[in-house]
């Protein structure tokens, strides 16, 4: 049976929680790794780099030297579970990535569209309210 730490982007994980850091993949892109993915991403680099040539090989920052992905309170940027409130009463629970602010941003007085339209209707709604679960 695998754990998951939802705060981490990998698939190696050996806690379900714990601190997880900013590691840069270049391009304003980063990966948030827990210890173990972190040493799984390195261990696969190290490989890479053997068959790369100069420019092209991946960096390989130490542990130490990457920033601590914050997860306090409002500050917390990683997978959250959400029930959204819509102008109908329909509610939808849901995860979403980003900061109480974020959300509340993304959701509240935007609407959205349910239905395939593939045998039921579609229609749209506009969320008035977001309850955060976790």
């Amino acid at each position: 049976m695998n754990t998951y730490n939802p705060n981490c982007d990998g698939s190696v994980c050996k806690s379900s929680s714990g601190e997880v850091r900013v590691l840069p993949t270049g391009g304003g892109g980063n990966l948030i790794l827990c210890r173990a993915c972190y040493g799984h991403e390195m261990a696969y680099r190290r490989e890479r780099n053997r068959r790369l040539a100069g420019d092209a090989r991946f960096d390989i920052p130490a542990w130490e030297s990457l920033a601590v992905y914050e997860v306090d309170d409002d500050q917390y940027k990683a997978m959250r579970a959400v029930k959204v409130t819509f102008k109908s009463g329909r509610t939808l629970e849901t995860n979403i990535n980003g900061t109480k602010e974020d959300v509340r941003r993304y959701y509240v007085g935007e609407s959205f569209t349910f239905g395939t339209g593939e045998g039921e209707d579609e229609y749209a709604d506009t969320a008035v309210s977001v309850e955060f679960i976790d």
